[in-house]
């Protein structure tokens, strides 16, 4: 007899859902499932709205670590860039070598100039200084 009192509320439980554990005939077992089965529904939702709340965190966390990996990317781009031109910067010569250099190579035409008129004193070039 109980058996079938079981079978024939498992039935209604699955034709009418849920609805049906609120039979007021169902005596003090009843009332206690009920509560035990809204109190495992309720943990459920409450698991079931944490790990949603876990999942946007995750997929907002991944989206915010693909932008800081493109900005790293394009932050290493830029760097390589500075270096290079920093580089080229380093290999021309300042304004005060630049001048050191002009009067050593005036000094050395000079040099030169001196050694020709010796060597060729009746040359043109010796006779115009």
């Amino acid at each position: 007899e109980r058996c079938r009192e079981n079978k024939r509320q498992l039935e209604r439980e699955l034709l009418n859902g849920p609805a049906a554990l609120h039979d007021e005939g169902a005596g003090p077992q009843g009332k206690q499932q009920q509560a035990e089965a809204l109190a495992l529904q309720r943990r459920a939702e409450a698991e079931a709205a944490e790990l949603r709340e876990k999942l946007r965190w995750y997929a907002e966390s991944q989206q915010e670590m693909e932008e800081d990996r493109r900005e790293v990317e394009r932050l290493d781009e830029e760097l390589r860039g500075l270096r290079g031109e920093n580089r080229e910067l380093r290999q021309r010569p300042s304004a005060k070598e630049a001048n050191r250099r002009v009067v050593e190579l005036r000094k050395q035409v000079e040099e030169l100039s001196e050694c020709l008129r010796k060597r060729h004193p009746d040359s043109l070039l010796s006779l115009l200084k």
